[in-house]
Parts: structure tokens; C-alpha cells; sequence
């Protein structure tokens, strides 16, 4: 079976992404969150909480603090 979660290479041949070093690492978490959940896809969600592990800054959108 073929996962529908996108890699960071979304070409597929071998050109660099275009993403950020910072938004590749988010990504990547999100990947692997998707994966450790079961998921098929990518969500808000996996996004969402891969950008806060991985920006502590972005938490300041949301209460200004720590979950």
C-alpha cells in the first residue's frame, strides 16, 4: 500500500524541496505524527502540533503559553 502522506521530496526525483529547513523539520514531525496515529493523511492537526514542538514562539498565538 502507497502512503498518502507526502514526503519532502514531492517531486519524487531528488530535485530539493522548497521548503524552509524549519518548515521541512515541522512537516516531518507532522509526518511522523500522522503515521504514529494511523492516519493515511497529513491534517491541520499533525501540522498544528508539530509547528508548536518544534517553534516554542508559535505558542504565544495560542495563550501565550504552554499547553
Amino acid at each position: 500500500m502507497h502512503s498518502r502522506i507526502p514526503s519532502t521530496d514531492p517531486t519524487g526525483d531528488g530535485r530539493q524541496s522548497r521548503l524552509s529547513v524549519e518548515m521541512a523539520a515541522v512537516v516531518a514531525g507532522a509526518r511522523r505524527r500522522a503515521a504514529r496515529d494511523g492516519d493515511a493523511q497529513i491534517d491541520t492537526a499533525h501540522l498544528l502540533h508539530a509547528l508548536l514542538e518544534s517553534a516554542p514562539g508559535a505558542r504565544d498565538a495560542f495563550d501565550g503559553g504552554p499547553p
